[in-house]
């Protein structure tokens, strides 16, 4: 009987493309970046694995945009996911600009975001059921926009930009020294103003 019963749920899971093992629920047990600039991701019951360097195409079209490697590596509250920026070297700065925001869950990468800018910090919101995201002009924090996206759909949530409100949502609070003054007077020297 307990033999049906197995045969019988795998056959559902194949049915629906997976299997009792893949729904199972992974936790991040160790992340890091290494010396080379590689994500390297450990998860519940699972050996160590080096992540691919992001190849999204940011910058595909431009022969001197190149990967340089992952920086801002964190993990969510409940361990379920981690996240990273994916930082280039451009055309117009001697140094790696983080332009895109990587999201894995379950042992593997799940999104990728992208803002009109360098994202400069980000965090997960509500255990890993958000992400939200600081980005701003590389100098100067011209046009700082924080920007707030579920993890479910991926679908823009709420989006806060410098002269839309003079206090900051909630959920954009942690990044309050970085964004600066949140009307259009001028902005104060600070981290922005030095490159970050």
């Amino acid at each position: 009987m307990a033999f049906a019963v197995m045969a019988g749920v795998l056959a559902v899971s194949a049915a629906w493309g997976t299997s009792a093992v893949n729904r199972a629920v992974l936790r991040v047990e160790e992340a890091k970046v290494s010396e080379d600039g590689r994500v390297r991701l450990r998860w519940t019951g699972r050996q160590e694995i080096v992540m691919a360097r992001d190849r999204g195409g940011y910058c595909e079209d431009s022969p001197k945009c190149e990967d340089a490697g992952a920086s801002r590596l964190a993990v969510s509250s409940n361990r379920r996911s981690v996240g990273w920026t994916a930082e280039y070297n451009g055309c117009c700065q001697n140094y790696p600009v983080p332009y895109v925001l990587v999201i894995a869950r379950d042992g593997r990468v799940v999104h990728r975001l992208t803002g009109t800018r360098p994202i400069f910090d980000w965090r997960f919101e509500k255990d890993d059921a958000f992400v939200a995201f600081f980005t701003d002009t590389s100098h100067s924090n011209m046009a700082p926009e924080c920007e707030l996206y579920d993890t479910r759909t991926w679908k823009l949530v709420d989006k806060w930009y410098r002269g839309k409100s003079a206090e900051l949502p909630e959920w954009a609070k942690p990044f309050a020294e970085d964004v600066g003054p949140t009307t259009d007077e001028a902005p104060a020297a600070g981290p922005a103003a030095s490159g970050r």
